[in-house]
């Protein structure tokens, strides 16, 4: 199964605030699809990839972009994974009959204590 995860973990800050502002630039605010996308349930959004009516590309951009507006009043992301929207782009290319159930859904990760993860 594949998820394209969209942010994780921490990192070094200057490095955190160069990777936040590239987003926040890329995605000032959200577009009304967008809104419409992440306000979907999960069976829905799971739908709408499964027959095709959304892309990954679609799905993960617009939860970028919320995580963007979220971002801006809690400062809980530390850093966008790059290669989120190349994943998304890989998922697509996947045979519908391939597709697992949640296929194209994406995650966020918060890592809290690296020690902790790492016992895992």
């Amino acid at each position: 199964m594949a998820f394209p995860t969209i942010a994780f973990h921490t990192c070094r800050r200057d490095r955190a605030k160069e990777n936040i502002s590239r987003y926040e630039e890329r995605y000032p605010s959200l577009t009304e699809r967008q809104r419409e996308i992440t306000a979907l349930d999960l069976p829905e959004l799971k739908q709408q990839l499964q027959d095709g009516r959304l892309s990954v590309v679609e799905v993960v951009e617009a939860f970028i972009a919320k995580a963007v507006e979220a971002n801006r009043d809690t400062n809980a992301i530390t850093e966008f994974l790059e290669d989120a929207l190349e994943r998304a782009q890989a998922l697509d290319k996947v045979p519908q009959e391939e597709r697992g159930p949640l296929h194209g859904v994406p995650i966020s990760l918060k890592v809290l204590d690296s020690q902790k993860l790492l016992a895992l």
